[in-house]
């Protein structure tokens, strides 16, 4: 293979300017004159302008501005996508590279057939710095992933890219979670995972500064705990056993206390942070009170927020909805439809709209329709899911970013509603509308919140990273109006962080009755679904127990003077089927499709 095979060379940059200089010159001096030059800009200002023009730099470069984006590793995804080269690499904006470099690693690409070609950093004498690598050559498997790469030298054939779409955004630097590291060897072991060889070579390295670890200041140690929580967390998601976690873990609690015994604190507290960082990953939790927006010591990503409504016979509430939506302090970057039909919508309301709306099809019922619109959510950080009759106060969006932002532990919220019609006949919407003007709009504040078993299903707040690193979804096995689905989707994301109540997050839910199932049905639900979630393990046996109790004894005691907006009657013979279906031993949600 010739040696000068094409390279892009991806560079996601934020809060640097000069240090992208000595980067920009070893390009300039590369023996390989095939390369372009990508840098995503994330800076919210025009500090690389003027650096930019002052380099004398022959390769093609393309600056792509991405004020407000936030995350290495998705600086990185929105570069490559647009690269044209054979491989691609991804610079960090403060390393350099020697000049043969990049005609090495075209060679190693030919004489290997390698798919992926990992080096290692050194200072410019050579000497390994910033990691432990491996000393010989060697293809990289997962035992040896750990010591054969760091992000800036790893050179991908651009088809491996395009196969695993790139880097997982949930996980690097400026990414919205507490998993701050590690994408690398994320991105290598799913590329293993999907039969791609990787090669490692110790003679191809690159330069960066060395980190000061024997001196650690506070920022250091900051830094060295977000670091090892995304390791932990990258073991736990590849699957590596107890034994393989409890090695990684347990060498930085070794080292913090030999330094300790050496009266070295500042080194002793690096190390502990190691051993913390990669325990609390590991066991996806963060121990830590995540309200300060730079407590990870890196720069607190622009979320990007969307809305969901999944909707079925309210087509006329639902533009309400949607005008209001329009009222947003800050609109949605989307909002995604899910309509059970053609007239479930009124098409020239949609375009009227100031934001994007996007309709997704589905099958029957709204777990399957809150699927739907979730897979087409890949490019959002947030989805709002609200019910075709909720009407937000108009800074709910606002406020729900300011929620996150700050807390990064938080990965579901509800709010506290002005009024819920689903406990009377519903409400009209003009009064609804009129309640919304009349009300003072909440203002976020911090530790306001209150921990919360499970949200309400009429407004929910999903930090989608969790949903994408465990593929979770509401469960289709709970049929039409799906009662209960709420709360098993809360309790799968409860192991990934916290789930709350938040009084910033408000609106009124009209609690509209056109368009819901029948009384038999809805009584039959409301015994086999908490059964089944019950026997799922995402509802606890108390709380399964006291929800069915109550609703029966609700519907017995009501149904002598039942209210006219309630079918108490219906409700009654669902339950009775449900405890017959029990003793029978063929009670499942599902059997509500077989009834009127």
């Amino acid at each position: 293979m010739p040696t000068n095979s094409a390279f892009s060379v991806v560079v996601s940059t934020l809060g640097r300017s000069d240090e992208l200089c000595p980067l920009l010159s070893s390009l300039q001096q590369q023996s390989n004159t095939e390369l372009e030059v990508i840098i995503v800009d994330q800076n919210d200002d025009d500090r690389l302008q003027s650096v930019l023009a002052q380099q004398n730099i022959q390769c093609a470069i393309k600056h792509i501005r991405a004020p407000g984006e936030r995350g290495l590793s998705r600086g990185r995804n929105r570069g490559w996508k647009v690269s044209q080269g054979d491989y691609v690499v991804f610079a960090d904006d403060d390393c350099w590279y020697p000049p043969e470099l990049f005609a090495k690693v075209a060679q190693i690409f030919g004489e290997t057939g390698a798919d992926i070609v990992c080096g290692r950093a050194a200072d410019e004498h050579g000497r390994s710095i910033n990691g432990r690598y491996e000393e010989r050559k060697q293809w990289i498997d997962r035992r040896n992933v750990w010591t054969t790469s760091i992000e800036w030298m790893v050179f991908f054939r651009r088809g491996v890219l395009e196969q695993l779409d790139g880097y997982d955004e949930t996980i690097g630097v400026g990414a919205a979670t507490p998993w701050q590291a590690a994408e690398g060897q994320d991105i290598l072991l799913r590329a293993l995972d999907a039969g791609h060889s990787c090669y490692f070579d110790p003679d191809i390295y690159g330069h960066h500064a060395e980190l000061n670890i024997s001196q650690p200041d506070k920022s250091m140690r900051r830094k060295a705990l977000g670091y090892a929580r995304g390791m932990g967390f990258v073991l736990r998601k590849h699957r590596f056993g107890i034994a393989s976690a409890a090695k990684w873990i347990a060498r930085p609690a070794v080292a913090a206390l030999l330094y300790t015994f050496k009266w070295q604190p500042q080194r002793a507290l690096y190390y502990v942070n190691v051993t913390r960082g990669r325990l609390e990953g590991f066991l996806r939790i963060s121990l830590m009170n995540q309200t300060d927006p730079l407590k990870l010591g890196c720069v607190q990503p622009a979320l990007r927020i969307g809305i969901g409504i999944a909707t079925a016979g309210r087509a006329n509430v639902l533009s309400e909805t949607l005008r209001l939506i329009a009222k947003q302090t800050e609109l949605p970057e989307k909002v995604v439809l899910c309509p059970m039909a053609a007239s479930d919508i009124e098409p020239d309301v949609l375009a009227s709209l100031p934001y994007e709306v996007v309709l997704v099809e589905s099958g029957s019922g709204l777990t399957a329709q809150r699927n739907a619109i979730l897979s087409r959510a890949a490019d959002l950080d947030v989805i709002v899911f609200f019910d075709d009759d909720f009407f937000p106060e108009p800074n709910y969006l606002t406020n729900a970013k300011a929620l996150l932002r700050d807390n990064q532990n938080i990965v579901l919220a509800t709010g506290v509603l002005i009024e819920d019609g689903i406990h009377g006949p519903g409400l009209d919407p003009d009064i609804a509308r009129e309640k919304l003007l009349l009300s003072t709009p909440p203002l976020y504040e911090r530790e306001k919140e209150e921990n919360y078993y499970g949200v309400y299903g009429c407004n929910m707040v999903v930090r989608l990273a969790p949903v994408r690193e465990a593929h979770l979804r509401f469960d289709e096995v709970l049929p039409h109006y799906a009662w209960q689905e709420d709360i098993d989707f809360s309790r799968q994301m409860a192991p990934f962080g916290r789930i709350v109540r938040s009084p910033a997050l408000t609106g009124i839910h009209l609690g509209t009755k056109r368009g819901r199932t029948s009384g038999v049905r809805f009584g039959y639900s409301q015994i086999a679904n908490p059964i089944y979630l019950m026997r799922k393990g995402t509802m606890s046996v108390p709380f399964g127990l006291r929800t069915m109790v109550r609703n029966f004894g609700a519907n017995l005691a009501k149904s002598l003077a039942p209210e006219p907006h309630v079918d108490r009657m219906g409700r009654c013979a669902g339950n009775f089927l449900a405890i017959k279906d029990i003793f029978r031993g063929c009670l499942h949600p599902s059997r509500i499709l077989q009834m009127r």
